[in-house]
């Protein structure tokens, strides 16, 4: 790519960056207030906050240009905030939420300080498809119970629009193919979140 379309890259890249600090803040909110966390789904959390941390771990390493990836940064931290909450409001207790929090945090410290590349391109493999996959138990519970599961229908417009700006940025700055696959399946799901969410009632 010419230097025009990496500065672009580069732009674009900041402005999703600050836009995710608030994917899921409409969420957090509604959480906060309502204190119902029953149309949510808990196993796409944890596997939304699982895929979030690990695949943050060859950008970490490989020291990427921070805004190709902080972005999955903010979105890591407010995905274990919704999972927290989910998991709390679900009556897990606040003692193994902590512990849970700190073995995530700590599992992450130690892979990208001591783990070889080959296995963290492997992780971040890995952790790409749980995000994809993360998605579909929310979409299928959607589809069940005909109603918008709770989802906020910004968190689904600004995950589709953020995919698809993510799909430019990433392979004009780093060309990478994993998550270049991530972000298209990542704007596919989001797509048919959002238009559960603007079907069906929450």
């Amino acid at each position: 790519a010419g230097p025009a379309a990496r500065i672009a890259a580069a732009v674009l890249g900041w402005t999703v960056s600050l836009a995710s600090v608030s994917v899921y803040a409409p969420m957090i909110i509604r959480l906060l207030v309502t204190r119902d966390a029953s149309g949510l789904s808990l196993l796409t959390w944890g596997m939304q906050t699982v895929g979030m941390l690990g695949a943050l771990v060859v950008p970490l390493r490989n020291r990427y240009a921070l805004s190709s990836y902080l972005d999955l940064v903010s979105l890591a931290a407010q995905s274990l905030l919704v999972l927290l909450l989910v998991g709390l409001l679900k009556g897990v207790t606040g003692t193994r939420a902590t512990l849970l929090l700190a073995a995530a945090l700590s599992a992450l410290a130690a892979l990208v300080c001591r783990a070889p590349l080959r296995l963290l391109v492997g992780i971040q493999a890995l952790s790409s498809a749980i995000i994809v996959a993360a998605l579909v138990p929310q979409v299928l519970k959607n589809s069940l119970s005909h109603s918008g599961g709770g989802w906020s229908p910004t968190t689904a417009l600004l995950g589709t629009v953020g995919n698809a700006l993510r799909i430019y940025t990433t392979a004009t700055l780093t060309r990478d193919g994993v998550l270049t696959v991530q972000y298209i399946s990542g704007f596919v799901l989001n797509g048919l979140l959002l238009v559960q969410t603007l079907v069906y009632p929450n």
